[in-house]
């Protein structure tokens, strides 16, 4: 859904520098645990930079394409309020899900350390925290995780990385078989199933590529 139609727009020979990053993995913390005895807290900065850079490639969308996603969407479908933190009831967590689902199937998201335990615990964080569910601006984002413009600009070339169609916003994000992976990383079909008020984002989703 856009706001406007205005021409398709790559990153890549714009004025916008954070964006010609060349994106990869993003690594987790040399002691990373997995899900071992260590408290989620030693979990949470990695979790934040997932989150954060799907919210940040939401407002790319948004301020270079007109295009709506994320909770720029939910609201344009006439939400009077965000989701509710610790909901998972809705367009803007599932649509969350799928990238990191795309994540895991392209090898942005080791296999070997990024378990369904993982999954399912960054699937509840990020709904608990409410990070979703706000407008993240660059500033916001470096005030959240420190490092600079850095920072911003390795969570949007891992969004790049991990979208369809990397630098060119306003296209879709998503492939036909990112629709029905959840057999490829151990989730049942409807584990993360969203329930919208007005019940068009499944069938919008699930049917075809937009």
């Amino acid at each position: 859904m856009k706001v406007n139609e205005g021409p398709k727009v790559h990153a890549a020979g714009t004025a916008y520098d954070d964006l010609l990053y060349t994106g990869g993995p993003i690594k987790p913390p040399a002691d990373w645990d997995g899900m071992g005895v260590t408290d989620i807290e030693k979990r949470v900065p990695f979790y934040d930079q997932l989150v954060l850079s799907y919210t940040l490639r939401v407002e790319d969308e948004y301020k270079f394409a007109g295009e709506l996603s994320g909770i720029y969407n939910y609201m344009a479908e006439g939400h009077s309020q965000p989701p509710e933190k610790g909901s998972r009831r809705n367009s803007v967590f599932r649509e969350f899900v799928r990238y990191v689902r795309r994540a895991r199937k392209i090898g942005l998201l080791g296999s070997s350390w990024f378990t369904d335990a993982n999954m399912e615990e960054l699937a509840t964080y990020a709904a608990d925290s409410g990070y979703l569910y706000q407008a993240w601006e660059k500033s916001d984002v470096t005030a959240k995780l420190g490092g600079g413009g850095f920072t911003s600009m390795k969570l949007r070339g891992y969004a790049e990385s991990v979208c369809k169609h990397g630098s060119l916003y306003g296209e879709e994000w998503f492939s036909d078989d990112d629709f029905s992976d959840a057999s490829s990383d151990g989730e049942s079909d409807d584990e993360y199933d969203s329930e919208d008020d007005d019940g068009e984002y499944d069938g919008e989703y699930d049917s075809q590529e937009r």
